[in-house]
């Protein structure tokens, strides 16, 4: 059995070093991204959250709560 699993071992390809992969650099722009933006949201005494709120009344326009409600 351990004779099997060497021979298996030394057939598989090496593990590529993880900031090789696109996805890794994505993520990590994307979060840095993310940590920029909230920090200037947050000096401006937003949230993030409150913020998309006050990006999407400002898309729609004038509105009801009851119409808002509905998007």
């Amino acid at each position: 059995m351990a004779t099997q699993s060497a021979a298996v071992n030394s057939r598989r390809k090496p593990v590529s070093e993880l900031e090789s992969h696109l996805g890794y650099w994505l993520r990590f722009v994307s979060n840095h991204v993310s940590h920029a933006f909230r920090l200037k949201v947050e000096a401006r005494g937003v949230t993030v959250s409150e913020w998309v709120v006050l990006r999407e009344l400002l898309r729609i326009g004038p509105t009801s709560p009851k119409a808002l409600i509905a998007q």
